[in-house]
C-alpha cells in the first residue's frame, strides 16, 4: 500500500498492529509504529490502545509502558490493555497497581484482572477480586466463571469447587456452554476427585475431544490405581467416534506408565505413530520415553530417544530417569556426559536422577563426586532432592551416623518425612532400633498419620525379637486409626490387568495359583530358599509366618504369570509398596529355578531378576 503511494488510515493501522500482536512480529510492529508517527496519528486513542496491546503480546513491556505513559487521553480499554501487558508478562504487582489506579472500572476490567490473577497462579487473589466485583454491584458472566473454575482447580479445594459449581448452576451459567462444561470437569480433576470429575463429565450434553482428554488424564493421574480404567475409557471414546488427539495420547501413555503395562504402552505408541503425532510432537516423544522407562524397558526408551528429530532437556532427563530407575546407573552417567557434549546444561532434576541411580547401585564415591560436580562445575544450588538422595546413599551403605548428621544439618531434610523414613528403613536393615525410634518419632511429629513409619518401626522391633514392642506399635496404630496400606500387585496378560492383594483370595483362579505356589516353593527350598520371617511383625508360629510371606501380593502375581505365559517369556509385575527382603530373595531364586526374567516395579525402583540375581544388587 505504501509502495503505491497510498497512506494508511487508522483502520488499516489497527488491523496491521493486531496482526503483529497475534503473530508476535515485534520488528514489523515497530515499523508500523514508525509509520503511525510519520502519519501524525499518535494521539488517536484507538491506535494507541492497539500499540500497547501489540507491544505487550510481543513481550516488549518497556515500549508498551512508553506508549501508555505518552497517551494524553485514556479510556477503559487503554487501562485494561496495560493491565493485560503486565499480566501476560508475569508482572503481577504492576498489573494490580494499574487496576487499582483505574479511574473507572467496568465488568471487562474486573474480568481482566481476575483472569490475570489466575494466569499468574494468584488463585486466592482471584477469588478475593471476584468478591470485590460483587460488592461493586457488577454482574459476573461466563468469562468470570471460567476464571473462578480455574482458580478452584489451582487451589485444589474440592469444597470450594463444589460451592462455585453449585452457585454457577443456580445462576444459570454455562448450561449449554462447552467451555464451561469442560472447565468444570477439569476443575474437579485438578481437585483430585474422580467421582466428581466423572459426574461432571457424564452431565455434559456434548462431549468433545477436550472433555474426553481431561477425563482420560484424570484416570491416568489418579493415585488410587484407577489407571487401568483409562484403557477402557480410551476404547469407549473411540467407540463414540472421537478421534484421539495429541493430548489424548499423552494421557493414555501416562496411564500406561502409571500402571507399568508395557504391552498397552507399545500398542498406544504404535497408534500415536500411525496418527502422525510422534514425528511432530516433542511433548509426545518425551512422554513415550517416560512410558518405556516406567514400564521397565530402558532399551525401548533409548530407541525412541535416538529417533527423535528434536530433543530438549526434558528428553535427556527422561532418558536418564529411565536408566536410573531400572538399575543402569552407569548408562545414566554416560547419557549425562553425552548431554553435556550436546550443549545442554543439567538442572536439579538431572542431578537428582543421577544420584538416585548411583544410590540404588550402592556407588557411594561416584555419588559424592557427582554431587560436588553439580555444584562446582554446573553451578547448581544443593536441593532437598539431592540431599535426600545423599542421605539414601549413605544409609544404604551403612553410614547411619553420617546420614543422620546430614539430615540434621539441612533444615529442608529435617522437615521432610521421606528423609527420615529413608534412614528408618536403613535402621531396620542394619539392626539399629534406638536410632530407628528417633527417626520414627520425627516422622510422627511431621506426619502423625503416616502408616509407613509405624510399619517399619514394628518390623524393626520384630527383626530383633522385641515382640512386645512390635505389638505396642500395632496397638498404637489401631488407637490412632492409622491404617496400613495393603500390599497390592498387578500383572498385564493378553491385554487384561489382573490385581492381587496380599492375603486375599478374590481372584477366580486363586485355588490353582496356591497349588502352583506350593509346588514352586518346594523347588525353591531345594535351591536353597529359607524364608526370612523377620518380615512378619506378628508373634505367631514360624509356619504361620512362612504362610503369610508366601501370600504376599507380588508372589501371587508372579505365579499367575508363570501359569499364564509360555516358557521363556518375561514376567512383569507392579507393586504399590516396597518389596520386602523375603520376596526379593524368593524372586531371585524363582528366576533361577524357572529360567525366566522377572521384572518387578515396586514403590522404590525396578528390579530385573535373572539367573538368580537382581539388577539392584540387593540395594533398594
Amino acid at each position: 500500500m505504501q509502495w503505491e503511494g497510498t497512506r494508511p488510515d487508522k483502520v488499516v493501522f489497527v488491523i496491521a498492529l493486531d496482526a503483529c500482536a497475534a503473530s508476535g512480529e515485534l520488528d514489523h510492529g515497530r515499523q508500523i509504529h514508525s509509520s503511525v508517527v510519520d502519519s501524525g496519528l499518535t494521539s488517536n486513542i484507538i491506535i494507541s490502545n492497539s500499540l500497547v496491546n501489540m507491544y505487550g503480546k510481543c513481550q516488549d513491556v518497556p515500549c508498551a509502558e512508553k506508549v501508555f505513559d505518552g497517551m494524553l487521553l485514556r479510556d477503559v480499554v487503554s487501562w485494561t490493555a496495560m493491565l493485560a501487558v503486565y499480566a501476560q508478562n508475569g508482572c503481577w504487582s504492576q498489573a494490580l497497581h494499574v487496576f487499582e489506579a483505574m479511574p473507572r472500572k467496568d465488568d471487562v476490567s474486573w474480568n481482566a484482572v481476575i483472569n490475570a490473577s489466575v494466569g499468574n497462579s494468584k488463585f486466592q487473589d482471584a477469588l478475593e477480586l471476584f468478591h470485590g466485583m460483587e460488592l461493586e454491584g457488577l454482574r459476573s458472566n461466563e468469562f468470570t466463571l471460567l476464571s473462578l473454575l480455574e482458580a478452584c482447580g489451582g487451589l485444589e479445594d474440592l469444597k470450594l469447587a463444589r460451592q462455585i459449581h453449585a452457585r454457577a448452576a443456580a445462576g444459570g451459567f454455562g448450561g449449554n456452554s462447552t467451555a464451561v462444561g469442560n472447565s468444570v470437569v477439569n476443575m474437579y480433576a485438578r481437585c483430585g476427585s474422580l467421582l466428581d470429575t466423572k459426574k461432571a463429565f457424564d452431565s455434559l450434553e456434548e462431549k468433545g475431544l477436550v472433555a474426553w482428554s481431561i477425563m482420560l488424564a484424570a484416570y491416568a493421574q489418579s493415585k488410587d490405581g484407577s489407571g487401568r480404567r483409562a484403557f477402557k475409557f480410551f476404547q469407549e471414546m473411540e467407540a463414540e467416534g472421537i478421534k484421539p488427539g495429541e493430548v489424548t495420547f499423552v494421557s493414555a501413555l501416562d496411564a500406561c506408565a502409571a500402571m507399568a503395562t508395557l504391552e498397552h504402552g507399545r500398542s498406544m505408541h504404535r497408534r500415536a505413530a500411525a496418527s502422525g503425532f510422534v514425528e511432530t510432537s516433542l511433548v509426545l516423544g518425551n512422554t513415550i520415553i517416560n512410558m518405556y522407562g516406567k514400564c521397565g524397558s530402558p532399551s525401548d526408551a533409548k530407541l525412541v530417544f535416538d529417533q527423535m528429530p528434536e530433543k530438549c532437556l526434558i528428553s535427556w532427563n527422561s532418558l536418564i530417569v529411565a536408566y536410573a530407575h531400572n538399575g543402569h546407573a552407569l548408562e545414566a552417567l554416560s547419557s549425562l556426559q553425552e548431554m553435556l557434549l550436546q550443549g545442554f546444561d543439567p538442572d536439579s532434576g538431572t542431578s537428582v536422577s543421577i544420584l538416585y541411580g548411583l544410590s540404588h547401585a550402592g556407588l557411594l564415591e561416584r555419588g559424592v563426586e557427582h554431587f560436588r560436580s553439580s555444584i562446582q562445575d554446573h553451578g547448581l544450588e544443593p536441593s532437598s532432592g539431592q540431599l535426600k538422595c545423599l542421605v539414601d546413599l549413605l544409609a544404604r551403605k551403612g553410614f547411619l551416623d553420617a546420614a543422620e548428621e546430614l539430615i540434621l544439618a539441612s533444615p529442608a531434610c529435617q522437615a521432610d518425612t521421606i528423609a527420615w523414613m529413608t534412614l528408618l528403613a536403613a535402621c531396620k536393615s542394619y539392626g539399629d532400633p534406638q536410632r530407628g525410634i528417633r527417626c520414627a518419632e520425627r516422622v510422627f511429629e511431621l506426619e502423625p498419620q503416616h502408616s509407613g513409619s509405624f510399619v517399619v518401626l514394628a518390623n524393626l522391633y520384630a527383626s530383633v525379637g522385641r515382640w512386645s514392642d512390635a505389638s505396642r506399635i500395632r496397638k498404637m496404630m489401631e488407637r490412632m486409626s492409622v491404617k496400613k496400606e495393603p500390599g497390592c500387585s498387578w500383572i498385564e496378560l493378553s491385554g487384561s490387568v489382573h490385581e492381587f492383594i496380599s492375603g486375599e483370595s478374590k481372584h477366580p483362579k486363586i485355588r490353582e495359583i496356591c497349588e502352583e505356589l506350593e509346588k514352586l516353593t518346594l523347588r525353591m527350598r531345594e535351591a536353597g530358599y529359607v524364608p526370612d520371617t523377620t518380615n512378619v511383625v506378628h508373634d505367631v508360629e514360624e509356619g504361620d509366618k512362612e504362610e503369610i510371606l508366601s501370600r504376599h501380593s507380588e508372589r501371587l502375581a508372579i505365579v499367575f504369570g508363570l501359569m499364564s505365559t509360555r516358557p521363556g517369556e518375561t514376567i512383569r509385575v507392579v507393586k504399590n509398596l516396597r518389596v520386602c527382603s523375603d520376596c526379593h530373595a524368593a524372586t531371585k531364586i524363582i528366576s533361577s529355578v524357572v529360567g525366566r526374567e522377572i521384572v518387578v516395579r515396586d514403590s522404590s525402583r525396578f528390579h530385573h531378576f535373572k539367573h538368580g540375581q537382581c539388577s539392584c544388587g540387593d540395594f533398594w
